[in-house]
C-alpha cells in the first residue's frame, strides 16, 4: 500500500450545468489528520441539503487544509470543460500550497484524469504551440512559495485564498473569495494523481472535498441574479423552468454559450417570427 505524509481528495461539481461556474474542492489529509471522519460524511449527492451544510463546519475542522476552485462560464466556453476543471482544480492547489500543504498525491472521483496536464500530440509540438485547451491560463504569473512570493493569503479558518488579488475571473462571477478565481497552480508542480470510482461514496478526503464544492456552490447559484431561470432551486442544471426561461429570456452571461443550449432554438426561433 502506498503511504504519502499529504494526501488529497478531490470532487467537482457543476461540469454537467447549463450556468454558473464549476467548482472543484480538495480536501487534504496527513498522518495529524485524526483517523474518525465526521460522522454522516458520503457523497454530497446522497445527502439532504441542510446535512450537506451541517457537514461544512466538521469537515473544516477536520481536515489539516481545504480550498475551493472555480472556473467562470466565459472560462468553460473558452477551454472547454475538461480545461477549465482542471482549472479550477490548480486553482485550488494553488491555495494549498501557499500555505506549506501542497498534497504529495490527489485523488480524484471517477475514471478520468482531468487534472494533469495532458501530453501534446506531434502535431502540436512541431508547430511549437500549445494544443487548444491544454493551455492552462494564468499558470506563467503564477508564483511559487519558497521563490519570491505566495500564491495566496489567508488560512484554512478565512477560507480558501482570503485576501488574494481580484482577477477578471472573479469580476466576472462577481465572486467574494478571489481565490477561488485566482492564479492556478503551475501544471509543471500538479501532484500524481490516482482515479477512482465512486471515490466520492468510498473515500472521506473526497466525500469532504464533494461536500465543500457542492454548498459552495449551490450558495453562489442562490446569489447570482435571476431574471427568471430558477437558479435558486435547480442550481443552472436543465430542470424544465430553467429550459423554459431560455425559451422565454434567450441566453444570459451566466450561460455557457458554447454549448448547446435546450430551450435556445425556440428562442430564437420566437426572435425571427416577431422580426
Amino acid at each position: 500500500m502506498e503511504r504519502f505524509p499529504l494526501v488529497g481528495g478531490m470532487d467537482e461539481v457543476g461540469r454537467g450545468a447549463l450556468a454558473g461556474p464549476v467548482t472543484v474542492g480538495l480536501a487534504v489529509v496527513g498522518a495529524a489528520t485524526p483517523e474518525d471522519f465526521p460522522a454522516g460524511l458520503a457523497d454530497s449527492k446522497l445527502l439532504s441539503a441542510r446535512r450537506r451544510e451541517d457537514l461544512v463546519g466538521p469537515c473544516r475542522q477536520w481536515l489539516e487544509d481545504w480550498a475551493l476552485g472555480s472556473s467562470t462560464p466565459g472560462e468553460i466556453d473558452a477551454h472547454g470543460i475538461v480545461g477549465a476543471l482542471r482549472l479550477a482544480g490548480l486553482r485550488a492547489l494553488a491555495q494549498v500550497a501557499a500555505r506549506g500543504h501542497l498534497p504529495d498525491v490527489v485523488l480524484l472521483d471517477g475514471s478520468a484524469d482531468w487534472l494533469s496536464q495532458p501530453r501534446e500530440d506531434l502535431l502540436t509540438t512541431l508547430a511549437g504551440r500549445p494544443g487548444a485547451g491544454n493551455q492552462v491560463p494564468g499558470a506563467g504569473a503564477a508564483r511559487v512559495p519558497g521563490a519570491g512570493g505566495v500564491l495566496a493569503t489567508g488560512g484554512p479558518e478565512d477560507g480558501p485564498g482570503a485576501g488574494g488579488p481580484e482577477d477578471a475571473g472573479a469580476r466576472e462571477a462577481g465572486a467574494r473569495d478571489p481565490g477561488e478565481y485566482g492564479a492556478p497552480l503551475p501544471p509543471g508542480l500538479t501532484p500524481p494523481v490516482r482515479t477512482r470510482v465512486r471515490a466520492d461514496a468510498h473515500c472521506a478526503v473526497v466525500a469532504a472535498a464533494s461536500v465543500l464544492a457542492k454548498v459552495h456552490r449551490d450558495g453562489l447559484m442562490r446569489q447570482l441574479e435571476d431574471p427568471g431561470y430558477g437558479w435558486a432551486s435547480n442550481k443552472g442544471y436543465a430542470a424544465r423552468a430553467h429550459v423554459e426561461g431560455l425559451a422565454r429570456l434567450g441566453a444570459s452571461d451566466q450561460h455557457r454559450r458554447s454549448w448547446r443550449l435546450p430551450g435556445l432554438e425556440e428562442h430564437e426561433r420566437q426572435g425571427m417570427i416577431i422580426q
